[in-house]
């Protein structure tokens, strides 16, 4: 075959939703995991090392009218200022080998990021990986309990 010959193809695109479509009052919260790289160095300079350590990709995913992704990151950032036991900003949690990234209409580094969809970036080995959903585990229940305050529930 001739390199003229060649015919570049678009792959399959993703179906698209209605956009009259209505959002789900108890819709669930989807967290998905996926092991991103084998070499986290590859893609976060900080962890070029001699030890390689893989690099875990968590999306979280809630498409109803009130979701909890909505301004997620400053969600996280006073989850993180407010309770004990955790690193007190972003940077600093970004030092334990976590990074949270929310993609916006840019994806400089070709991640495929959905728009406004919060992801975390986890360094380590699968106990780094637990570690996190306990700290994730934490999150929703501050959340829960910060929510319930501003309704006045509690």
């Amino acid at each position: 075959m001739k390199m003229s010959q060649v015919v570049e193809e678009d792959g399959p695109k993703p179906q698209q939703q209605p956009s009259n479509r209505k959002l789900s009052t108890n819709a669930p919260v989807q967290v998905a995991f996926y092991k991103y790289s084998d070499c986290a160095g590859d893609l976060w300079e900080s962890y070029k090392t001699d030890d390689d350590q893989p690099l875990y990709q968590v999306q979280i995913r809630h498409e109803a009218p009130r979701s909890l992704c909505y301004q997620f990151q400053a969600k996280f950032a006073d989850f993180c200022k407010n309770t004990e036991g955790v690193p007190d900003t972003l940077a600093e949690l970004q030092e334990h080998g976590i990074r949270l990234i929310i993609g916006d209409k840019n994806d400089p580094e070709g991640c495929r990021f959905v728009q406004w969809r919060p992801c975390f970036y986890i360094v380590g080995h699968k106990d780094s990986l637990y570690n996190f959903c306990l700290l994730l585990d934490k999150f929703w229940i501050w959340l829960a309990d910060a929510m319930a305050k501003e309704q006045g529930v509690a």
